[in-house]
């Protein structure tokens, strides 16, 4: 079973996490890369990453903007360590449906223009978005992966 993880500048510095995990969700800039890349480097390792994009503007959310994405990935396909899998993003905190399902929509486009503009593989096709509350919507906006914590576990104390 692939294990995936969600990444930090921190949890580079907790015992050896890639170790365990075969992707990283969370790359959304270049200096986070650069960093995973050298732990690659030291580990002889190889990794896939995500690029987790803000899709929703939101302040309260991690991600590198859209217009930041082509950027980003070219500094991961610098990296030899590195293999892009595709894309991640947390929708709006919103119960509308349209406002959520256009963060998973832009997300879906960003990745389809990558590919059509050859910045990375027809392979890198992964879209990892929507959690147990709105896992519908962006199943019919086109997730590959979707985050199911809640649902398993209960909701955060």
């Amino acid at each position: 079973m692939a294990s995936v993880l969600k990444c930090s500048d921190a949890c580079l510095a907790t015992a050896d996490p890639l170790s365990v995990a075969t992707c990283i969700q969370s790359v959304d800039r270049i200096p986070l890369a650069e960093e995973i890349a050298k732990h690659c480097l030291s580990l002889n390792q190889h990794i896939d990453v995500m690029v987790e994009v803000n899709t929703s503007g939101e302040e309260s959310k991690f991600g590198c903007k859209p217009e930041e994405v082509d950027a980003i990935l070219e500094s991961v396909q610098a990296k030899t360590r590195l293999h892009v899998r595709g894309f991640m993003t947390i929708g709006a905190l919103s119960t509308d449906e349209a406002t959520v399902r256009k963060c998973f929509s832009t997300l879906r486009s960003i990745r389809d223009s990558a590919i059509q503009r050859g910045m990375i593989p027809s392979t890198a096709f992964e879209l990892s978005m929507g959690m147990s509350h709105d896992l519908d919507w962006a199943i019919a906006e086109g997730s590959t992966m979707i985050r199911v914590g809640s649902a398993i576990f209960g909701s955060r104390s």
